[in-house]
């Protein structure tokens, strides 16, 4: 591979991201865009300021304490800043299937196992299909494809919009 690495790996397999919200009647990106917000604020709030201010999100005090739980686990003194970031990647996963869902292989994605469909085209020379189970949502790509569609016009997101978004 020359010397140039993989993108780096996102915590979960992109082609595997959208799975939380593909098959809902309204799949709505808004937890995945509160994780991200939770976690940013974690960076820089204790938790009991983040408590308080994504109170105006989550009502639930049950519901909010398990976002705060999640932004800073792993840290040893919660009254300090800091997080665990690893949340943010769903979002910036999500949004990036999204942004490029017209030219993503999705079985060559799905097939390659868990790597950044920014790898596919490098990786595909050494892809081993045979046997190769490709999830029932993915085989019909022209139906998966309009799944896509359908979760960018009920975030009313459009692809101008995506485009800024993201680099």
């Amino acid at each position: 591979m020359g010397g140039q690495s993989l993108k780096e790996r996102r915590s979960r397999p992109n082609s595997d991201l959208l799975l939380h919200v593909l098959l809902r009647k309204q799949p709505h990106l808004w937890r995945a865009a509160l994780l991200y917000y939770t976690v940013f604020h974690a960076a820089s709030m204790s938790f009991s300021r983040l408590f308080a201010h994504i109170a105006r999100f989550v009502h639930d005090p049950d519901v909010r304490w398990e976002y705060c739980l999640r932004a800073k686990r792993g840290q040893t003194d919660t009254a300090q800043p800091g997080c665990f970031s690893k949340d943010q990647v769903y979002l910036d996963g999500i949004l990036r299937i999204l942004r490029h869902r017209r030219n993503i292989d999705f079985k060559m994605l799905t097939s390659l196992g868990k790597v950044s469909f920014e790898d596919v085209e490098r990786l595909r020379p050494l892809a081993v299909l045979n046997r190769t189970r490709i999830p029932h949502f993915m085989r019909d790509q022209e139906r998966y494809l309009q799944h896509l569609d359908h979760i960018v016009v009920v975030n009313e997101l459009d692809d101008a919009t995506l485009q800024q978004l993201l680099p």
